[in-house]
């Protein structure tokens, strides 16, 4: 079973009736919520859904303007 068939199985078992028509992910660009933001941008793709992106810059720490600005850009 691959990663996307298990991570499909978890969606079906969250929303067992319907997808919902909006998703919205929180995206640090760490490789998990890149990850995670790949497979909902394949989900939302298949099934018609509005799929939102949302980074903070938390200015904790100095690079962290640029941390946010880069992975703005690696989601357009």
């Amino acid at each position: 079973m691959t990663i996307e068939d298990k991570f499909l199985r978890t969606i079906n078992q969250i929303f067992p009736d319907k997808l919902p028509k909006r998703i919205a992910v929180a995206v640090s660009g760490g490789i998990d919520s890149m990850a995670l933001t790949f497979l909902l941008k394949e989900l939302a793709q298949k099934n018609n859904l509005e799929l939102f992106c949302i980074t903070i810059d938390h200015k904790f720490r100095d690079n962290s303007s640029k941390e946010a600005e880069f992975t703005s850009n690696l989601l357009k």
